[in-house]
């Protein structure tokens, strides 16, 4: 009995990451593992509990060469490889790449924003009591 063992040749590249920035996916290939930026919306998101909301990400962009095999007779291969590092709202809080706020699909808890998308304020009730203040001086003079 001849046995034949075949090789097997796998593709391997890391698991994607699954904890990248509100605003970003995570994606792999051969270069590594990632946080991509997710494409920018106007006004609707197909998910339902998404809104189209700015969100800052620091935003590092080089341009790579392609992968795998080339023709050795064309010319060079690239591509933009577009990598974000975090939240931001000043460039000061980019360690890497640049601060770059742009309308993405995000539940509005992933960035801090209320689920209407208004802002709340403090209430004015708190001036009530101090409205009553010259009420009460008033009638103490009177007694």
């Amino acid at each position: 009995m001849l046995l034949l063992v075949a090789a097997a040749l796998a593709d391997a590249v890391p698991s994607p990451p699954d904890d990248c920035p509100p605003g970003s996916v995570g994606t792999t290939g051969h270069s590594g593992a990632y946080c991509t930026p997710e494409p920018t919306c106007q006004a609707t998101c197909e998910a339902a509990d998404e809104q189209c909301l700015p969100v800052g990400l620091c935003i590092l962009e080089a341009t790579r060469p392609c992968g795998g095999m080339q023709d050795p007779e064309a010319p060079p291969c690239t591509y933009l490889h577009r990598e974000a590092f975090g939240t931001c709202t000043t460039q000061d809080e980019c360690s890497e790449g640049t601060c770059t706020t742009e309308d993405r699909c995000v539940t509005p808890e992933e960035v801090g924003t209320p689920a209407c998308g208004c802002a709340s304020r403090p209430s004015p009730l708190w001036l009530a009591p101090l409205a009553l203040l010259p009420l009460a001086a008033r009638r103490r003079r009177s007694e």
